[in-house]
């Protein structure tokens, strides 16, 4: 029989090693933003979608939602300050437009996955911008998909960050996926993507005083496998190189900028996206594309500001490529919004948006679409 003394001793220890060892630190974050938007001409749905424009272009329509509203998990280790993890949801898992019927009676969204990541301090694995990305010179827009020319990616990677005074070193291996178009569009399905490596990428930041400046690359290996011919397969090496920033000018101006350049750059780039090359019966051909944006914020005072905000992309396709339907060409896209900071936490904004996208027929759409939004931050 167990005597009560040792039960009460071994509680103690127990109650003492569990009161040691404290669980992590959890904070939540986030926002709720709702959007107001009214299309002038042209459609794209509840954010920008430039590959799509054209697709159907009702005019004078009103759409109001919540779907950029975002939760943030963050774990803060008590044993190890440098040992951190994030998770990080929105709601636009179905894309630029809500699935059908969605907005008849519960106007219900779907989660979508962000980021969700470990972080050590120097090695990050998990799914985060891509290390190609700078997403700190992001213009402010209010539209959700941003300006044309930006590199917009997340995925998963692993990643090495090695920092000493206000330099920042990093490099990734990044989750690879072959983006392509086809000439013969039914033949696309003769073949499947084959990614045996993974994206590298190298990041170069230098911060300064007034700000910072970012030099970054990648290469990738384009790969396809025909699926109706087994000894037939298609590779090619794709790189691609970009330059962005973030300078504070005085006490009332921001500047932001990007500029990127690629041979096979394809998703890289937000607008290129499935334009890193083309498949014709005699092979896989990587396609030049280039873009960036500049963006100007001029701050009024504490409470009011407003950004300027220019982007474009070109994506060279030869002449001699035909195809069954018209490939997306150049892509511009200019941003104006006024935003009025309600207090630290809340803001209202009132913004125009203008796109263009141009095909390889020299067919032109156009967007033209106000957004009212506010933001509350938790």
């Amino acid at each position: 029989m167990v005597k009560k003394p040792f039960l009460f001793a071994l509680s103690s220890v127990l109650i003492s090693t569990s009161a040691n060892a404290a669980p992590p630190q959890l904070s939540l974050s986030g926002y709720i933003k709702v959007d107001a938007l009214y299309q002038l001409s042209g459609h794209s749905g509840d954010r920008t979608d430039y590959a799509t424009l054209g697709q159907g272009e009702p005019t004078n329509t009103t759409r109001i939602h919540a779907r950029e509203s975002r939760v943030r998990a963050s774990w803060q280790s008590d044993q190890h300050s440098s040992l951190t993890a994030v998770l990080e949801l929105d709601f636009f898992a179905e894309g630029s437009s809500p699935s059908s019927g969605s907005e008849k009676i519960a106007n219900g969204a779907t989660p979508r996955l962000r980021l969700a990541y470990i972080d050590t301090g120097h090695w990050q694995v998990g799914q985060n911008w891509s290390n190609f990305v700078d997403a700190t010179s992001f213009p402010e827009t209010l539209d959700f998909a941003n300006e044309a020319g930006q590199s917009m990616l997340r995925q998963s990677q692993i990643r090495y960050t090695y920092r000493h005074a206000n330099w920042q070193l990093s490099v990734a291996a990044e989750n690879p996926q072959t983006d392509y178009v086809s000439t013969e569009p039914s033949a696309q399905s003769d073949y499947n993507s084959v990614d045996p490596l993974f994206d590298m990428s190298a990041r170069a930041r230098l911060t300064l005083s007034s700000g910072h400046v970012s030099l970054q690359s990648v290469y990738r290996q384009l790969k396809l496998d025909n699926t109706t011919q087994s000894n037939q397969s298609e590779t090619e090496h794709a790189f691609g190189v970009g330059l962005s920033t973030k300078l504070t000018l005085g006490s009332n101006t921001t500047l932001k900028g990007y500029l990127g350049y690629g041979r096979g750059l394809g998703r890289y780039t937000q607008e290129a996206n499935n334009y890193a090359a083309y498949l014709t019966p005699t092979g896989l051909n990587l396609l030049n594309s280039g873009g960036g944006y500049l963006a100007y914020q001029y701050r009024f005072d504490e409470r009011w500001r407003s950004n300027l905000s220019l982007g474009t992309v070109h994506i060279s396709h030869p002449k001699s490529i035909t195809s069954d339907s018209p490939l997306s060409y150049k892509f511009t896209s200019l941003h104006f919004n006024t935003i009025h900071q309600l207090s630290t936490a809340m803001y209202i904004g009132l913004e125009y948006a203008l796109v263009r996208r141009v095909l390889t027929n020299q067919q032109t759409h156009w967007l033209r679409r106000i957004q009212l939004s506010t933001k509350y931050r938790f």
